[in-house]
């Protein structure tokens, strides 16, 4: 089913379905791909600035109601009641979820927020099917808050607490939560057990979050369960797809824009553009355009840089010009807030809070989050048949020099009008190739060498040689073989830009985190015991597989007093929603 709708999506790009496109052969195609929904489990639904919001998104097939493995990009925004979008972010989707977080700007007002999920292929049937959430974000440092003030009313107790009815725990008929006890100490450590109910369907995928909730956190209506989620989600007409505004992200995120023609902005058809990502294990990607001049580059592998080099090749005369394609924010036109208010009485509450949040941003160098490193590829072509350190060789002045003297199988052919040529040699001995290489210095593959041919070869620190049986295709493009240069700071392209490129911000997925952990151990007490500890966000995993009957999650608490609720939301592999909550009492 996966391979038919790969298939499906091939066809759609070959068949100039572009941005816009309107054939009915591709509409109905289209209609064959099962539709897609989105939940959102974040960690509160009220947010001081300066905290961070968690969140963990949840993509779901409709056809199989299990986690989708169609969409491998989704997106969150947070949109202010004033339309504006204080975060958007970019999500790739790993078996379905995906995460990330975001620290709320102290410079944020005050006011009822939209978090607002969705992947691009859901867009194609109305901005009504995505999924949107109330939060509500509270800024004491700005003197208006009469968005939230209201005349002090008796409803709630004079005195600040939760009671009973405020803190009911839930259930749920696939997971159960066990606390050794109700009660902690500060600073002690929390075994929280979690236990499958059936034995013979274990596998599930959930995020958990434990988090400090007073009477002010119960004032905001519940976030949506995935248990509600998923009885109340709406029902896509597809009737209404009459054309394909937005393409599936089937393959890994799209990257599309148009190439112009500089003098009349006119579409430039069936020519080659290159897209390069300057890393250690570097990106290349070609694609050809169509009649309207767009062109679209599809990235399934991680990176780490925050810009890319775009090219149109073969430009000789430089007259072409690249425009990258924005993000398209959804609409916030029909969209209603929470009217979330509070009174005066809270002023304490507030005012220590704040006070808290402070001292645990004085002492964030002691609390990182980790990065997840991004993995070291093979190289897209498979493999170097030789790597030339060049240290480990006598050094010559230039680049043209070294190729002669040092590198075997790859040589430098001189043509008219001081033009030059990369060639290498077949691994099959009876072909002779004819056709010029790839060459890449610094991630980037240039199109004109005369700059290379003098450059001092004392910066470089290797060459690597890639040879082929048979031609090697880059998109639409066929090479022979490559040569991969590095420079020792990467900054060849810096320096000798031919005019060629054109360098654009890419839009760039959320880093997965590792989330910091405050231990009290033996191991870590002389050193940890003199830092301020008034966390209320005591534990966030974004993301548990569950492939056991009984998993144990291992967190402390803080010197930060009061009762503290066990949030748990995700589905099985059945896509039975799993939505628990516990509560515990730390003095």
């Amino acid at each position: 089913m996966k391979r038919k709708i790969m298939m499906l999506f091939v066809c759609l790009i070959i068949g100039q379905t572009a941005v816009l496109s309107k054939q009915k052969t591709n509409i109905d195609t289209a209609k064959l791909i099962p539709l897609e929904s989105v939940y959102i489990h974040f960690n509160s639904a009220t947010l001081f600035v300066g905290e961070r919001l968690y969140y963990n998104l949840y993509c779901l097939n409709s056809a199989t109601e299990k986690l989708s493995s169609l969409s491998k990009v989704a997106y969150i925004e947070l949109v202010g009641e004033n339309k504006k979008v204080i975060f958007k972010h970019k999500l790739k989707l790993n078996d379905g979820t995906g995460q990330g977080d975001f620290k709320i700007p102290t410079e944020t007002p005050s006011g009822n927020y939209k978090i607002i999920g969705y992947t691009q292929w859901m867009r194609n049937d109305g901005e009504a099917n995505l999924f949107y959430g109330n939060i509500t974000i509270i800024n004491p440092y700005r003197a208006d808050q009469q968005v939230f003030l209201e005349e002090n009313k008796d409803t709630l107790s004079n005195k600040l607490g939760l009671n009973q009815r405020q803190i009911v725990s839930r259930i749920s008929p696939f997971l159960n939560i066990q606390l050794p006890q109700k009660n902690f100490k500060k600073r002690s450590e929390i075994s929280l057990m979690l236990t499958s109910n059936d034995a013979q369907d274990i596998r599930s995928n959930y995020s958990v979050s434990v988090r400090k909730i007073d009477e002010i956190d119960v004032l905001q209506k519940e976030q949506i369960t995935s248990m509600i989620f998923k009885k109340s989600k709406p029902t896509p007409n597809r009737k209404e797809l009459n054309n394909i505004i937005f393409l599936p992200e089937l393959r890994g995120e799209i990257i599309s824009g148009v190439l112009l023609n500089k003098n009349d902005d006119k579409p430039i058809s069936n020519e080659k553009v290159a897209l390069s990502i300057q890393q250690k294990d570097f990106i290349l990607k070609i694609s050809t355009t169509n009649n309207d001049g767009r062109f679209y580059f599809n990235l399934n592998a991680d990176y780490s840089e925050k810009n890319a080099i775009v090219q149109m090749l073969n430009d000789k005369d430089k007259t072409s010009k690249i425009m990258l394609d924005n993000h398209k924010s959804i609409s916030t036109e029909g969209l209603s807030f929470g009217k979330f208010k509070i009174s005066k009485k809270y002023n304490d509450y507030i005012l220590e809070r704040s006070i808290y949040n402070q001292i645990e941003s004085g002492y964030m160098l002691a609390k990182q989050d980790s990065l997840k490193n991004i993995e070291n590829t093979t190289p897209f072509f498979g493999h170097y048949d030789i790597v030339y350190k060049l240290d480990d060789f006598s050094r010559f002045p230039t680049v043209k020099e070294t190729f002669i003297e040092i590198i075997k199988n790859a040589s430098i052919i001189s043509k008219d009008n001081d033009q030059y040529g990369f060639y290498v040699e077949s691994l099959d001995p009876y072909i002779k190739n004819s056709d010029q290489v790839a060459v890449i210095v610094d991630g980037v593959l240039l199109q004109e060498y005369s700059k290379l041919m003098e450059y001092n070869a004392r910066n470089i620190e290797k060459i690597s040689i890639a040879r082929t049986e048979t031609k090697f295709v880059v998109g639409t493009k066929l090479y022979e073989g490559f040569i991969v240069i590095e420079t020792f700071n990467g900054g060849f392209n810096n320096e000798y830009s031919s005019g060629y490129f054109t360098k654009v911000a890419l839009f760039m997925p959320q880093p997965i985190k590792k989330y910091f952990k405050r231990r009290y151990d033996n191991n870590h007490i002389d050193l940890v015991n003199k830092i301020p500890d008034f966390r209320r966000q005591l534990l966030w995993e974004p993301k548990i597989e569950m492939n056991t009957q009984n998993l144990t999650l291992n967190f402390f608490t803080s010197d930060n007093i009061g009762t503290y609720e066990i949030s748990i939301e995700g589905f099985t592999k059945n896509g039975d929603p799993i939505s628990l909550k516990e509560y515990f009492i730390v003095e």
